[in-house]
């Protein structure tokens, strides 16, 4: 337990990393309030998804779905009792943060806040998985940081969809980070065809769409010394 409890505090150090960067990207003592409650609220996500998971997982075996075949099941476990209930939980946590703190004009804010939830989201997962995970998948885990990278990738998207006023982007915003999670667990499901190749590629792009986000957003803060300037791509604001 003292080897697994190590590993879990090592596996949190890239998270908490990114936290205390989006933190400090601000000298507004409200705006590190707001970070504060996010990433402790995002640790509370879990209750909410486990009851979510204990409705649809009954709605499930009403359905009959108890009786499918273990590919099924295994489907319906990887993307909608996972993916679809976690994610759907922290975009609908950040997104009242946003709004009820009226942070909604700022595209950096929606990519911030949506990482941020997901933070927590990571450190309660952590935390569970501590008990039934061997200390190498808690440092993969922590490694890897799936839920910083389906955070960074919702917020852009959802902040895409706030300055362009398009909804088509808040609607990839929820379903890409959803799909990408769900892949990622069904690919190490005992049905999986692929024996978790699928789930490495995944973990390696997720990292990669971290650094990218993280360089992007240190080097557009940077330039323009205003936090509130959208992180563009080639868009024009309606």
């Amino acid at each position: 337990m003292i080897l697994a409890i190590v590993g879990l505090i090592v596996s949190l150090i890239p998270a908490f990393t990114v936290y205390f960067y989006f933190k400090k990207l601000r000298d507004d003592e409200e705006y590190k309030k707001d970070c504060k409650k996010t990433i402790l609220w995002g640790l509370l996500l879990g209750f909410p998804v486990f009851g979510l998971d204990l409705l649809i997982n009954i709605a499930g075996g009403a359905l009959g779905l108890n009786g499918a075949a273990a590919v099924i099941k295994d489907l319906f476990r990887c993307y909608i009792v996972n993916a679809f209930v976690e994610e759907l939980c922290k975009w609908w946590h950040a997104k009242k943060t946003i709004k009820k703190n009226n942070y909604n004009e700022s595209w950096l804010d929606w990519i911030v806040f949506m990482a941020i939830s997901a933070l927590g989201f990571t450190i309660m997962e952590s935390i569970v998985y501590m008990f039934s995970s061997s200390i190498i998948q808690i440092l993969v885990r922590g490694i890897t940081v799936g839920h910083l990278a389906y955070g960074l990738i919702m917020g852009y998207f959802l902040g895409k969809a706030r300055y362009t006023g398009e909804k088509k982007w808040s609607i990839l915003g929820f379903a890409l980070p959803m799909l990408i999670h769900g892949t990622y667990n069904f690919s190490l499901s005992d049905t999986a065809p692929d024996g978790g190749i699928i789930a490495l590629l995944l973990a390696a792009a997720d990292m990669v769409v971290v650094i990218l986000m993280m360089s992007r957003i240190r080097k557009k803060y940077r330039e323009d010394e205003k936090y509130t300037t959208p992180l563009p791509l080639e868009v024009s604001a309606k």
